[in-house]
């Protein structure tokens, strides 16, 4: 699930701490949350992004009854005004694991990337994209996450959080070679392109 939230600017402080509690104990205490990712974009605050991965429908129907959720509901909405369920599918899930200390988080740099593909060559390009997040990994210390999804009703819309441990690890990152063998065979299957910087929440898995 990508939820979409526009936040009352003057309780953006509030919003993030009873999202970091929320996340949190989700995460921590209930074996079917796999992950859930929440992020502000860097030039708009107030936007929110959460990715949010259940084991399945049952595991998701129970985080809704836990006592943590409803009083994150309960106080969110009071805070977000308006909200947008985006229905997702992942590409791909690749993560090291666990969740990332605030002090790590605050040094992360952590993006979106917003991608338009042509439909035509969806499943070439899903193929390279689901190598190249496995790659980088799996054997770069300092990526920490990518995790890709499309959108259900428009599978052409793909969406990418990216976490580097750094700025330079990112750099490093651009310059690997399973980076380049996807920049060069994607270059005639992407049809638009966004990066939106965003600023870690809470990232937990």
């Amino acid at each position: 699930r990508l939820w979409e939230l526009q936040v009352d600017p003057a309780q953006i402080d509030a919003f993030r701490a009873i999202g970091v509690e929320n996340t949190d104990a989700s995460v921590r205490l209930e074996p079917g949350v796999l992950m859930m990712h929440a992020v502000q974009l860097a030039d708009a605050p107030a936007q929110a992004r959460v990715l949010e991965v259940y084991a399945s429908q049952d595991a998701y129907e129970a985080h809704l009854r836990t006592p943590h959720f409803l009083a994150y509901k309960a106080a969110a909405g009071r805070m977000v005004r308006s909200q947008r369920l985006v229905p997702v599918n992942p590409v791909a899930l690749c993560a090291k694991g666990g969740t990332v200390a605030p002090g790590d988080a605050r040094k992360a740099m952590v993006r979106i990337a917003v991608i338009g593909v042509d439909p035509a060559q969806l499943d070439a390009y899903k193929s390279l994209l689901a190598e190249e997040q496995e790659a980088s990994v799996r054997r770069e210390p300092g990526v920490l996450m990518l995790h890709s999804v499309q959108y259900a009703e428009d599978p052409s819309q793909v969406r990418l959080l990216e976490v580097y441990a750094s700025p330079e690890a990112y750099a490093s990152h651009i310059r690997s070679p399973h980076f380049l063998k996807y920049k060069l065979g994607t270059a005639r299957m992407v049809r638009s392109l966004e990066l939106l910087p965003a600023h870690p929440v809470m990232l937990a898995a």
